[in-house]
């Protein structure tokens, strides 16, 4: 039997090269590399059976499940979804439950998909996640330091503040073209690196699932910040409060605590972990490729036809982007058009009202003038307005 082992090479997170490190630590050889988006599409080098450990999160490229038909997978530790969202991904469809009827029980990180599966029928169980079977390193020296993992500047400051130890930072972020560059084996040595150096220190506080469950597994004080607000970080983080340390932003900020001791209530999903995957390297030595599968057949009417798909999509995607940019430039154009055309109403509108305006004041006028010119008093001015006159002459005539 053959093994491989499953390697996201474009990730931006840390957190998947911790998944395939914790994975190959299982394998009795590694004889392939097997890119996680491409599961579909892997074709061994001849017709043979190839064992993997399907641990981590699926899918990102919904055409990458079901895998190949020379995959022999243990699906255990996994999520599947394509978005953080709490919605059924559209890929949970009659062909990927037919791939998963195939191999379950199915082993679940979490209880969001768990509960999907379970209501369709798919035998699951909730596997916990398998960065709890890293064990610790040996010969690491403690240090009298307190490490930040990706934690925001706020508490940041406050453990500046409240502490004497020294702080050191860290992300799980990654330049994912700069990652790229690396090989396979630089790669699983960098999570090595991170892993001892969070063993060296006093305590590791951290807002991300996958800095804390392996520092659980590995011995070393860990307090994960945790905001059950968020619905997604509650579906995907809240089982495993039960295992962690952890405090909401505002109680730390309010009083931190640095005198964290780590429960030992993982051990049970950690032996069960190990005892499934047992089973599974075990079972497998026996399994062996169906007659019906050739790898030249599979190039050729699979991948092949899956690649010009892709490729006729990408044209099809690549022209509706011309288009879009088009649309963009004609729309930027025409908000310009829009807003002269709303200064002009605008100005029209201010006209009207100022004609309006006018109007009522030369009604309201025109109303006085009516109501003079009809009083009585109006009339009898007009009747001596004429001696008037003439008396005001005779006056000045006289001066």
């Amino acid at each position: 039997m053959k093994y491989g082992v499953v390697f996201f090479n474009e990730t931006e997170n840390l957190g998947d090269d911790i998944q395939t490190y914790t994975a190959l630590r299982f394998l009795p050889s590694v004889d392939y590399i097997i890119e996680r988006e491409k599961l579909s599409e892997f074709v061994p080098d001849k017709n043979e059976l190839v064992s993997i450990i399907m641990n981590g999160w699926y899918v990102h490229d919904i055409c990458s499940l079901p895998p190949s038909p020379f995959i022999n997978p243990l699906v255990i530790s996994a999520h599947f979804t394509d978005h953080l969202a709490n919605k059924k991904p559209d890929y949970f469809d009659e062909y990927f439950y037919d791939f998963l009827k195939r191999v379950e029980p199915i082993g679940l990180r979490d209880r969001l998909v768990k509960q999907y599966l379970d209501d369709d029928g798919i035998s699951t169980y909730f596997s916990g996640c398998m960065t709890l079977t890293i064990k610790p390193f040996k010969n690491i020296k403690k240090e009298n330091k307190i490490c930040l993992v990706d934690v925001d500047k706020d508490i940041e400051k406050k453990v500046s503040e409240t502490t004497k130890c020294k702080i050191v930072k860290h992300t799980h972020n990654v330049n994912k073209e700069r990652n790229m560059l690396l090989s396979f084996n630089e790669r699983m040595k960098n999570v090595e690196d991170r892993l001892k150096e969070y063993q060296s220190c006093k305590l590791v506080i951290t807002s991300r699932l996958h800095v804390a469950l392996p520092c659980l597994s590995i011995g070393v004080p860990v307090l994960l910040i945790y905001d059950d607000k968020n619905i997604d970080v509650k579906n995907r983080l809240g089982e495993y409060t039960n295992y962690v340390n952890y405090i909401s932003k505002k109680e730390f900020l309010k009083k931190p605590n640095y005198d964290i001791k780590n429960k030992d209530d993982f051990l049970k999903i950690r032996k069960g972990l190990e005892k499934r995957i047992k089973e599974f390297i075990d079972d497998s030595k026996n399994k062996k490729l169906s007659k019906n599968e050739d790898i030249v057949y599979y190039q050729k009417y699979f991948v092949g036809a899956k690649k010009h798909l892709h490729n006729m999509l990408k044209s099809t995607i690549n022209n509706q982007q011309s288009r879009i940019k088009e649309f963009e430039k004609n729309y930027k154009n025409d908000v310009k058009y829009i807003n002269k055309l709303q200064m002009q109403l605008k100005l029209y509108q201010i006209e009207n009202q100022m004609r309006y305006d006018a109007l009522f004041r030369y009604k309201n006028e025109s109303d006085r003038y009516n109501q003079i010119v009809n009083s009585r008093s109006y009339k009898l001015y007009k009747i001596i307005k004429k001696p008037l006159g003439l008396i005001k002459r005779i006056l000045r005539i006289k001066r």
